[in-house]
């Protein structure tokens, strides 16, 4: 007989973050990229990002904005299409950023002017305009409310004309003398003197003009910078910057050489005055022939680099592993550019950590340099582990290390397996172990375990086939390892389980295939999230999704660019997907890069309800905790809990809630209860003192129905639960259930 007790309401206190508006690819920071523009938007303090050419020689898209410490991603309904070499300018009379041309996916000259409020892009028809052109130059005259243009090109021509725009319409301004043609020529507004500045240079030699509105005058100067290169004028010390091959600055009548370190010396960057904070802000170009994506401020005394938008230099091949106890994504090793034309090859050795920004970490010790090893988090004992790796004379490696946040300690086991990268890794929670399968040279089929002090390799009955590049996880809500696809030879689309006596394949109608592909786990949800490529030079945008039965496609061509030996790991605390680097080559068409990206994978708003870890016996076999068929924690709505498989007779059990299931109290979960007089039980969640229910029950089964306000606010959160479960039939006198985590929804 099910016993019902009364409807008890979920009321917690709880902090509140923001929350996705559908399951999607988010990425954090802008991307490495050139030929872009900024822009300063004074009336909010922001500055304005928009386009760039990629890594793949191709225009991008999105708006970002710049608060003087974070980069944000503006999803605007309307926005214009990608472009790169185009310009920006912000009319501080109309608080609007202005864009004018560029270069499309085609390569084809634009002529559309935009605008930019904080909300919304606008396409302005203007009865006017220069012809569709790019590499100009753009600045705002703030004395006359104009926004200049001058130079640039189209396919056939680089014309000498300068442009004004008023808001309405463009004009064009015959002047008696002019700059010689210029393409991309470095421009800024002197507001104490009333000028508009241009740097002109053809390579060879240089020259500055100033311009009135009226006529272009060339101003004799002591000194020059020796090459072009990005201006913005301070307004605070009324000078113009210009950053190119070191630092310049122009007071209106002379160039001066700052004696500062600063970004290292780059081409086709941008850059913007910050009024708010004070200080010039440059992003990207080209450094050394690459493309980068690192963001610098400059307060007329000192370049420095903004420590909360930087990330790791690009790399693939790298590990990625989530820290449940500190709550940080931890970044180790890799290799950067090592494809089919690269000149050089480096093995990067440094340690990062990333949160909601990336910082690295200086160890006393690192591990050797290495590629394509193997790493998972032990959350029994708070350590990350990995295992092996590709050494830089492309060798396998054997070595066991142990990162606790602090240090790397090298840990030296009697038994190890062979030497091998490529692998794949995983800890079960509830075993206390991590799983290590297959890899590279020789490809065995091979299944071992760690405890924290030694290897052992485990015969199975039954083994998935040999393979190298597969995703492995470890599934709470099942306590399974999944194994899915590698390569084998050729793309492996088969998904296997590990129980820790065997390994089982999963049959099932649809399912992924790739040998360059990550997966992970989201624990608040059940789902084991799948992302990756189809094989050799395919690079889609696809990603997964697995629910223990079967395989659902959730996203396709949005989200991070095909890549493969990326990386990927799942942060309860904010519950979504982190991934970070990765590499792309087709020597065919000379095309590669390696990435420096990172991305998150929000969730979609609805709610769930996940099973996780296991209970431990009682007198009527294990209690089970979860849901009524159809049942979920929808807000404004109750959901019905059940407990099955209680003794027989009549008693109680204490349903506690909390909003944790990695630690609780520093004690890391699942946490064994033999301590407390319950051999074989685990706590898989963290309680919350007061937030707890006395259940009567019958004998047999009990349901508890759950109030859930209906409350916005509660959009989200993610609240865990387990029941115990009190037995006298049993020698300890009490059982447990599994734990569950809710998400309100």
């Amino acid at each position: 007989m099910l016993q019902t007790t009364r409807v008890v309401p979920l009321v917690l206190v709880v902090q509140f973050g923001s929350i996705a508006c559908a399951q999607e690819w988010r990425q954090v920071l802008p991307s490495q990229r050139a030929y872009l523009a900024l822009a300063h938007d004074e009336a909010r303090g922001r500055t304005v990002l928009f386009g760039g050419r990629g890594w793949d020689s191709q225009p991008v898209a999105g708006t970002w904005e710049f608060d003087g410490t974070t980069w944000h991603q503006v999803t605007t309904a309307v926005e214009p299409p990608a472009r790169f070499e185009h310009a920006l300018a912000y009319d501080t009379a109309r608080a609007r950023t202005v864009l004018y041309g560029g270069l499309t996916y085609a390569s084809t000259p634009l002529a559309d002017t935009w605008e930019y409020d904080g909300t919304t892009w606008t396409q302005v028809a203007t009865p006017a305009s220069p012809t569709a052109k790019f590499d100009h130059g753009l600045a705002y005259d703030v004395g006359r409310g104009r926004v200049v243009l001058f130079g640039g090109r189209n396919l056939q021509i680089t014309p000498a004309e300068t442009w004004e725009y008023d808001g309405i319409t463009w004009t064009h301004v015959s002047t008696p003398t002019s700059p010689a043609p210029q393409l991309n020529p470095p421009m800024a507004y002197d507001r104490a003197r009333g000028r508009t500045i241009l740097f002109a240079s053809n390579g060879i030699t240089s020259s500055t003009w100033e311009y009135d509105g009226t006529t272009w005058s060339l101003v004799s100067t002591p000194a020059s910078p020796p090459s072009i290169g990005t201006m913005a004028y301070d307004t605070a010390r009324q000078r113009t910057v210009l950053f190119g091959t070191g630092t310049w600055e122009y007071d209106g009548t002379s160039w001066t050489q700052v004696a500062t370190a600063g970004p290292p010396d780059r081409v086709n960057h941008a850059m913007a005055f910050d009024t708010a904070h004070a200080q010039v802000v440059l992003f990207g170009g080209m450094v050394h022939g690459r493309l980068a994506a690192d963001t610098w401020t400059y307060d007329g005394v000192n370049w420095r680099e903004a420590l909360a938008v930087r990330a790791p230099p690009r790399r693939e091949g790298h590990v990625l592993v989530q820290d449940t106890w500190r709550g940080r994504t931890v970044l180790f090793g890799g290799v950067a550019d090592p494809h089919c034309f690269s000149t050089s090859v480096s093995f990067p050795t440094d340690t990062w950590e990333y949160a909601t920004a990336w910082s690295p970490v200086q160890t006393l010790t690192s591990p050797p340099p290495r590629s394509f090893a193997a790493a998972t988090f032990d959350a029994a004992r708070g350590r990350t582990v990995m295992f092996g790796g590709m050494a830089p004379n492309l060798t396998g490696l054997a070595d066991t290390w142990e990162y606790d946040g602090v240090n790397w300690i090298q840990v030296v086991t009697t038994a190890a397996p062979p030497a091998r990268w490529d692998h794949s890794l995983a800890n079960d929670l509830a075993r206390g172990r991590t799983v290590l399968f297959g890899g590279l040279p020789l490809m065995p089929a091979d299944t071992w375990e760690y405890d924290g002090g030694n290897w052992v390799q485990v015969t199975t009955a039954a083994s998935p086939p040999a393979r190298s590049g597969a995703g492995m996880v470890y599934d709470s809500a099942r306590n399974r390892v999944v194994l899915n696809g590698g390569f084998g030879p050729g793309p492996l689309a088969d998904t296997w389980e590990y129980d820790g006596n065997n390994w089982i394949q999963v049959t099932t109608a649809a399912r992924p295939r790739g040998d360059s592909m990550v997966m992970s786990y989201d624990a608040a949800r059940g789902r084991t999230v799948w992302f990756g490529s189809g094989g050799y030079l395919l690079y889609p945008m696809d990603t997964w999704e697995y629910d223990g039965t079967s395989w659902t496609q959730v996203t396709s061509g949005t989200g991070p660019w095909g890549r493969w030996a990326t990386a990927m790991a799942y942060d309860p605390a904010r519950g979504r997907m982190v991934l970070f680097g990765g590499g792309y080559s087709d020597c065919s068409v000379l095309l590669e890069t390696t990435f420096s990206d990172t991305w998150e994978l929000l969730p979609p708003r609805t709610p769930t309800w996940t099973r996780h870890g296991t209970g431990c016996a009682g007198s009527n076999g294990v209690p089970l905790l979860a849901p009524a068929p159809g049942s979920v924690p929808a807000l404004g709505s109750t959901l019905q809990l059940q407990l099955h498989s209680l003794p027989a007779q009549p008693g109680a059990a204490l349903l506690v809630f909390g909003f944790d299931f990695t630690q609780w109290n520093t004690t890391p979960l699942p946490m064994p209860l033999a301590a407390v007089g319950l051999p074989g039980c685990s706590l898989w969640i963290a309680p919350v003192a007061g937030a707890q229910r006395f259940v009567a029950h019958a004998g047999g089964n009990a349901s508890v129905p759950i109030a859930i306000p209906a409350n916005p606010s509660l959009a989200g959160v993610v609240v865990a639960t387990q029941a115990l479960v009190f037995d006298p039939a049993t020698p300890s006198g009490a059982a447990v259930t599994n734990g569950g985590i809710l998400r309100l929804f």
